[in-house]
């Protein structure tokens, strides 16, 4: 890794693990009243947050620093690559099962791609996957589809990354055809970060590959004037599909100066804020880096509950 996809690591940590306490929170003006006597990020999530029909309570027992389940499985994807160097999907597929599935590492929230996939691999020998080439995710077009996106854009060289490698990571838990032409577009803009582009002009010079179903209104995120989060945030929409997902996390890079502001954008537009972290992370901290006064703060840094695991990342 060089040091951009390094802070792109601890861009995605980060902004997962800030945005969890608040994490499926839609109603916005409970969201106002939660916030109003202290900052957005790193809470303990409480259900008090969710008090009424606000939002979904995901996270009870967590506490503040831990990584979401998007956070988890960004690990995990990242762990495989650092140890045998590329993407081999059977043997992801084992770690997969032995992490989110039945008996596995992992106490926490399952998500409905993850949970599909966990019975897509329960129903046929990981072997007989891999040979027959069947995909074991489901067909969805929720956000696990960029987690592996992002770390393959981390651990690989811009110029080895190729499409298949990323088809075949996304397809482990999210097999749609809508939900590969997403991650491709994500890799390009992730790529453009890298090649000293700015965050708008990641979007658009990738413009050409994304999905037509997005492209309208990619385009209209990154030309909505930055004057109302809330606005923003209710009409290009909040959940975890990535139709919402993609415009509402180029709207928050375009009209966000620094790290920590994009990030608290993030978590104050409510809904899937840890989904979209797994992108607004990576590319904000690839782009604004560690320290200064507009990359990753310190104090943020030292929050994250996983550190010997990172530190292991790098080694």
């Amino acid at each position: 890794m060089n040091l951009q996809q390094k802070n792109s690591v601890l861009g995605v940590l980060v902004a997962d693990a800030a945005a969890l306490g608040l994490h499926w929170l839609y109603d916005l003006d409970r969201m106002h009243q939660v916030v109003a006597d202290q900052a957005p990020c790193f809470l303990t999530p409480s259900s008090e947050h969710y008090a009424g029909e606000v939002g979904y309570f995901a996270h009870g027992g967590k506490q503040a620093g831990e990584q979401s389940h998007y956070g988890e499985s960004y690990l995990l994807n990242l762990k495989h690559l650092v140890v045998h160097g590329k993407f081999d999907t059977r043997m992801f597929q084992q770690e997969f099962m032995a992490t989110f599935g039945p008996g596995g590492s992992f106490s926490g929230y399952i998500d409905a791609p993850t949970r599909q996939t966990l019975k897509n691999l329960q129903q046929f020998k990981l072997d007989e996957a891999v040979a027959d080439d069947k995909p074991s995710g489901a067909d969805d077009k929720q956000v696990p589809a960029l987690t592996p996106v992002s770390a393959l854009c981390a651990a690989y060289p811009p110029s080895k990354l190729t499409d298949i490698e990323i088809e075949n990571a996304i397809c482990v838990t999210n097999n749609n055809d809508f939900a590969v032409a997403c991650g491709l577009y994500y890799a390009k803009v992730f790529q453009a970060i890298l090649n000293g582009q700015s965050l708008a002009d990641s979007f658009t010079s990738a413009a050409h590959l994304a999905p037509a179903e997005i492209k309208e209104t990619v385009t209209e995120a990154l030309d909505m004037p930055a004057t109302d989060l809330d606005a923003a945030a209710t009409f290009l929409g909040q959940a975890c599909y990535l139709e919402k997902t993609i415009p509402l996390t180029a709207y928050i890079l375009t009209n966000s100066a620094s790290y920590q502001q994009a990030i608290e954008m993030n978590t104050l537009a409510g809904g899937d804020s840890c989904g979209r972290a797994m992108m607004l992370g990576a590319l904000a901290g690839a782009f604004y880096g560690i320290g200064s006064d507009a990359g990753i703060p310190y104090s943020w840094l030292l929050q994250l509950k996983r550190h010997q695991d990172i530190t292991a990342l790098f080694a």
